[in-house]
């Protein structure tokens, strides 16, 4: 009697086991896929380059330019923009219905031209390129560029063009 007790109690170990391994799968799966474009404040860190064909061939993203004082008047924006400031690259942040994405140049950076913004089923492209010129000049201020979409539930992705 007391050997099927413990066969008993063995089996619904393994058995909960079993469950726990499957609910921690299944968490990891929902996590992983439906995780995608949920961050809040991101920085693109795909360093890869593409021509301006590979960009246009995706579909048009309508965009708009926003000035750089949006954010002394966007609370929510203006903590971001003080997380970002410094670092060169591209970032972005979902807020209220938008995604505003952010491009700043480095300090050999003259200016920012941007391309065009695309998507796909996947994710958000925004296409640009640093332009550098050679200077004296080291206190030159850091080109700093910020866009405004519709928000999607995307990755955004800076992509450098080279021609």
């Amino acid at each position: 009697m007391h050997e099927k007790r413990k066969l008993k109690f063995k089996r619904i170990r393994v058995y909960l086991s079993i469950v726990a391994a499957g609910l921690i799968l299944i968490w990891i799966l929902l996590f992983t896929s439906l995780g995608e474009g949920l961050f809040e404040n991101s920085q693109s860190t795909d360093k890869s380059t593409w021509s301006y064909d590979q960009l246009v061939e995706k579909e048009e993203v309508e965009y708009t330019v926003v000035d750089n004082g949006i954010f002394e008047t966007e609370e929510s924006l203006a903590s971001w923009y003080k997380e970002i400031k410094d670092e060169e690259g591209l970032h972005y942040k979902s807020n209220d219905g938008y995604t505003y994405v952010a491009v700043k140049g480095d300090k050999n950076t003259s200016a920012i031209q941007l391309y065009d913004v695309r998507k796909d089923e996947d994710a958000v492209y925004v296409g640009y390129t640093f332009v550098e010129e050679e200077s004296d000049d080291t206190d030159h201020a850091e080109p700093f560029m910020v866009l405004r979409f519709d928000h999607t539930n995307k990755n955004v992705y800076g992509k450098k063009i080279t021609n």
